[in-house]
C-alpha cells in the first residue's frame, strides 16, 4: 500500500473530494492516473445513514463498475463473505481496526 501513496505524492495528483453518487463519478473519472477512494456503508449497516440510501445490490454493482474502471482503487469496507464476493478479483488487504466512539 505504501507504493500507492508514494505514487500519489510524487506524481502530485490532484484531489477532488466528492460525495455524489458513485455510479456517476466512477465512469466520469476512470483514468489511469485516478485514485478512487470509496467509503460505502458497511455491509449489514446500509440503513444506518438513511433507508434506501445504499441498497445491498449496490455492493455488487460497485464491484462490477470498479472492475471495468481504470485507475487505482481503495475501498474501506468491512470483511464479509458477501463483500469478498462483490469485490472478487481485487487484491484485498485486511487491516486490524479498533472501533471506538469519540
Amino acid at each position: 500500500m505504501r507504493g500507492v501513496f508514494q505514487s500519489i505524492f510524487w506524481n502530485r495528483c490532484w484531489t477532488a473530494p466528492r460525495t455524489s453518487v458513485w455510479a456517476d463519478l466512477v465512469p466520469r473519472y476512470a483514468r489511469a492516473e485516478t485514485l478512487f477512494y470509496l467509503d460505502p456503508p458497511y455491509f449489514g449497516s446500509e440503513d444506518d445513514y438513511r433507508k434506501d440510501l445504499f441498497p445491498r445490490a449496490q455492493f455488487e454493482a460497485l464491484g462490477e463498475a470498479l472492475r471495468q474502471a481504470e485507475g487505482r482503487i481503495l475501498v474501506s469496507i468491512n470483511d464479509t463473505p458477501e463483500i469478498r464476493e462483490a469485490f472478487a478479483g481485487f487484491e484485498i488487504e485486511e487491516v486490524e481496526t479498533r472501533y471506538s466512539i469519540a
